[in-house]
């Protein structure tokens, strides 16, 4: 099974060579020894596009094809030159399957007991600050739960990025899409799919406190605290989970399964 990203980037701008460098600068390290075999130019024309598909055997990479997609998908989201047309090929085909861990029921219930918590805890109007990509659907169900618990928040949303070598992030994190509009001493709420290492939330906790939040409160969806690196815990917690992959409401992996209904598990199969 080979998974397949295609990029399009501007003959003029970039070259076979300008991509692998792009790519080790945003993975800060040396690229694979076989990437360059990975790569496969199909055409370019003189004023046109140069489309570049990568095929990799997910078997024989291991870690790093999960590794290098993502920096694809961070190359494209930086670059106006750039962008990411397809993550995979085949997806009927794919070589895992994913398991139900926290059913649709399971966690309509618990996004409202959220809702319930929060509203104890937060003034009737506030400023909800959501996460993107994979908190999109939590945000969006939270925000409604909240309605329903007497609640207006104004609904914000912040795309932040973490990367490094590996699957283990560098620890650096930068604001790749959107900014809150003015928060001078408001209070506000930031949502986030899954805690783990903990420097994403750390980092936007401390962005917004900087940007003049009188108050950060934070809610993740998942947390996995075995994966911590950072000594911050979110206020508010949907479920605690080992370090297992999860997809689904919101959650990808390699963009898919985030139409799921559920949280879901994902295991070779």
């Amino acid at each position: 099974m080979s998974g397949l990203a295609r990029c399009v980037i501007d003959a003029g701008l970039a070259s076979r060579e300008a991509v692998f460098a792009r790519l080790a600068e945003q993975l800060d390290c040396p690229l694979p020894a076989n990437l360059d075999a990975l790569y496969d130019i199909l055409s370019r024309e003189a004023a046109g596009p140069l489309e570049i598909v990568w095929r990799a055997d997910r078997r024989a990479l291991g870690e790093d094809f999960e590794r290098i997609l993502a920096a694809l998908q961070e190359v494209a989201l930086e670059r106006d030159d750039m962008r990411l047309l397809d993550e995979a090929a085949e997806r009927d085909e794919m070589d895992e399957q994913v398991k139900v861990l926290f059913s649709e029921q399971e966690v309509a219930a618990r996004v409202q007991e959220l809702a319930r918590e929060i509203a104890a805890r937060m003034p009737r109007e506030f400023t909800l600050v959501g996460l993107l990509k994979g908190a999109f659907v939590f945000t969006a169900d939270l925000v409604r739960a909240l309605d329903r618990e007497g609640c207006r928040p104004r609904v914000e949303f912040l795309q932040v990025s973490s990367y490094g070598t590996g699957t283990e992030s560098s620890g650096r994190v930068k604001v790749i899409g959107g900014m809150p509009g003015s928060i001078e001493g408001q209070e506000v709420l930031l949502v986030d799919d899954i805690q783990d290492t903990g420097r994403t939330l750390a980092f936007t906790r401390q962005m917004l406190l900087d940007n003049g939040a009188a108050r950060a409160m934070t809610c993740a969806l998942l947390d996995k605290p075995s994966r911590r690196v950072v000594e911050i815990e979110p206020d508010l917690t949907g479920f605690v989970i080992d370090d297992v992959f999860v997809v689904g409401y919101g959650i990808d992996y390699a963009e898919r399964y985030r139409h799921l209904p559920f949280i879901g598990k994902v295991e070779a199969s």
